[in-house]
């Protein structure tokens, strides 16, 4: 549901005859990757695997995830802007 040129072609395939995308921006700030992390597992699709790694495993995957995203971090926290697109879909 991420790139809207894909959602909506989809939807053409679905024999949708009509289809409008809104796509609203705002910007996120989390003080420290726990707090990433938390939010993200908040979801549920990584929740459990993130629960069960090994303590060796866990500080290799946050040291890797913290290089990752080392360009979006700042003094206050990991910044970035995220993006929610809205579609409506008609059929006629």
């Amino acid at each position: 549901l991420g790139e809207p040129t894909s959602v909506r072609k989809a939807m053409a395939v679905a024999d949708f005859d009509r289809s409008e995308v809104w796509t609203k921006s705002f910007p996120v700030r989390f003080a420290t990757l726990d707090e990433l992390l938390v939010f993200t597992a908040s979801f549920g699709w990584c929740e459990r695997e993130v629960r069960e790694m090994t303590a060796n495993g866990r500080k290799a995957f946050d040291a890797d995830l913290a290089e990752r995203l080392r360009a979006i971090t700042t003094a206050i926290g990991i910044e970035d802007t995220w993006k929610v697109h809205f579609y409506l879909a008609r059929k006629e």
